[in-house]
């Protein structure tokens, strides 16, 4: 079976795309455990989200910090899902980057406090303080273009299964592989 490759000369995402990663290392896999306790199937994959700003491949994320990150650079060789939802015009996903961008700011350091809240049952959905983690940022961008209701307390597990959800005609899956490389 061959592997699908993502790179800059495959396609354009659109400014309000999202998408979620896979990485098997020491930061990902207490992110998976605890997603998996949590989830109703008991299956968790992707440890990361974020979603586009440009067609460029610019990103807005919480890695080591949170902010627009290079989506190529970043994930080279990690694999990647990438989902886009019919219903997020470009007039709305341009507000609503431009909120988000406000509300968490340029540079800031990823609040890894926040993990933990995200270990214990409910602690996360009613202690924000302001901050979130990436699937945080990426739920409440999603919740801004009217896509979800709510973003405390949200796994990239939740996102994946908000997006692959049979019932959701909305969004459609774009790409699933690896970031850069050449197509085998």
């Amino acid at each position: 079976m061959s592997e699908n490759f993502l790179s800059w000369a495959d396609f354009l995402v659109r400014p309000g795309d999202f998408f979620l990663t896979y990485s098997d290392d020491w930061f990902s896999r207490p992110i998976n455990f605890f997603q998996k306790i949590k989830s109703p199937d008991g299956k968790a994959k992707y440890a990361h989200a974020g979603f586009f700003t440009d067609p460029f491949g610019h990103s807005y994320e919480a890695l080591w910090t949170v902010g627009t990150k290079d989506f190529f650079d970043k994930h080279h060789g990690q694999e990647v899902c990438i989902f886009r939802h019919k219903g997020i015009k470009k007039k709305q996903a341009a507000e609503s980057i431009r909120k988000i961008e406000d509300i968490y700011g340029e540079g800031k350091m990823y609040p890894a406090y926040r993990l933990l809240f995200m270990a214990l049952p409910g602690l996360a959905k009613w202690a924000p303080f302001g901050r979130g983690v990436c699937s945080e940022i990426t739920a409440h961008f999603l919740e801004m273009c009217g896509v979800v209701k709510y973003h405390t307390g949200v796994t990239p597990d939740n996102i994946y299964d908000w997006a692959m959800d049979p019932w959701n005609v909305w969004t459609q899956e774009i790409f699933k592989g690896k970031v850069g490389g050449e197509h085998v």
